[in-house]
């Protein structure tokens, strides 16, 4: 009796630090195309993407930060991470997901204010490292989800309980939604969407909000930032929006200087290999993953081939 009560203890005490039973013995199937994520939202709305959401999972040693992934414009979690969800946890991640900003429409996030989508983030992120006893997270976020995450990192006293900001795609210094974003003034149609889209007034180009904002790294210097573009990108515009002053914890990465046959959009950007295999090394500096790069095209076609 003693002895299967020493095992039964050696067992546990092994997995707990290896980060659970559940995390070892579950892989997670991958797609990897902005459809996959589209018919997720249509057949399962408000379901979180596979591997993520599990309050019991506690994080190991060798990731011992849980990563929080961060919704975008007009999106869910649900429709965001049906690809790196999957990865980061079969890597062996917690990996929790939320959808900020909800409105009026529905699932659908990234239309309430800055403030008020941190205020979100705050309540989830404590509620991620009461669940996990973690003592940091990682932030993972699309678009408008990284200026949400610095509000959240300047304001909210989020710099003390993050290590990482990644951001895929974020308008830090405004967009102007390719050069059409002047339109938005005719006829009252800057007050209209303001109502019922608060951060798109927020981040458009020449916004006040963009001083409030202050996307300044320097102002963070124990937070790691790294920041992925994609020149073909045709909502955060001009491309270098996306892209934080350099500085001793900033990195920053457009796809097409690491894979000319890379042609992600913004939706396409959360399921592009190359921007994955940079995140996964912005989480993990010890990651030896293989060097990607495949022919990807826009959203709604993605990535032509398979990679893994």
């Amino acid at each position: 009796m003693r002895r299967t009560t020493l095992v039964s203890a050696l067992v546990a005490l092994a997995l707990a630090a290896g980060g659970g039973a559940a995390q070892a013995n579950t892989t997670y199937p991958v797609p990897h195309g902005y459809p996959d994520g589209v018919a997720a939202q249509l057949t399962h709305p408000g379901q979180a993407p596979p591997g993520a959401n599990d309050m019991s999972c506690k994080p190991s040693r060798e990731h011992p930060n849980p990563v929080v992934l961060l919704n975008g414009f007009a999106a869910t979690d649900t429709l965001a991470w049906q690809t790196l969800s999957p990865i980061l946890a079969n890597d062996g991640y917690c990996v929790f997901s939320t959808t900020i900003g909800t409105t009026t429409f529905g699932d659908y996030g990234g239309f309430a204010s800055v403030q008020d989508s941190a205020r979100e983030v705050d309540t989830f992120v404590t509620r991620v490292r009461e669940a996990t006893s973690a003592g940091k997270v990682d932030i993972v976020a699309h678009s408008v989800g990284g200026a949400v995450g610095f509000w959240y990192l300047t304001e909210l006293g989020g710099a003390q309980s993050v290590r990482n900001l990644v951001s895929l795609g974020t308008p830090f210094h405004g967009s102007d939604l390719d050069g059409t974003a002047g339109l938005l003034t005719i006829a009252g149609a800057a007050d209209g969407l303001s109502r019922v889209c608060a951060q798109c007034r927020q981040l458009a180009a020449a916004s006040p909000f963009l001083a409030e904002l202050n996307p300044d790294p320097a102002r963070l210097p124990d937070v790691h930032f790294t920041d992925i573009v994609s020149r073909n990108d045709e909502v955060a515009t001009p491309y270098l929006t996306g892209l934080l002053s350099d500085g001793p914890n900033v990195r920053n990465e457009v796809l097409q200087d690491r894979c000319a046959t890379d042609y992600a959009d913004h939706l396409q950007l959360p399921y592009d290999p190359v921007a994955i295999e940079v995140v996964r090394e912005a989480l993990d500096p010890g990651w030896t993953g293989k060097a990607v790069c495949a022919v990807v095209l826009p959203a709604p076609v993605g990535t032509v081939g398979t990679v893994n």
